[in-house]
Parts: structure tokens; C-alpha cells; sequence
């Protein structure tokens, strides 16, 4: 229940900094990173 919230919470970052929502051990990206995205959606 509390991995959902978290994920609820942090839905945006989950996705722009491709973290592993079913291995939260896992501290590394599960794809590539798309700076040009990552900045674009910062700067809103």
C-alpha cells in the first residue's frame, strides 16, 4: 500500500528518471535517460 502512495506521489520522477518500481533495490535506471527531457520537464 505505501509503495503505491509512493509511487502516486512521485509518478513524474518515476517515469523521467526511469527508477524500478518493482525492484526499489535496483538504483540504477531501467532505460536511458532523456536529458533534453528531464530538462524540459524541470523547467516547467
Amino acid at each position: 500500500m505505501a509503495m503505491h502512495l509512493v509511487y502516486e506521489i512521485y509518478k513524474r520522477d518515476f517515469e523521467l528518471f526511469k527508477y524500478d518500481f518493482e525492484d526499489p533495490s535496483n538504483k540504477m535506471p531501467i532505460g536511458e535517460i532523456d536529458l533534453d527531457e528531464v530538462h524540459a520537464k524541470l523547467g516547467e
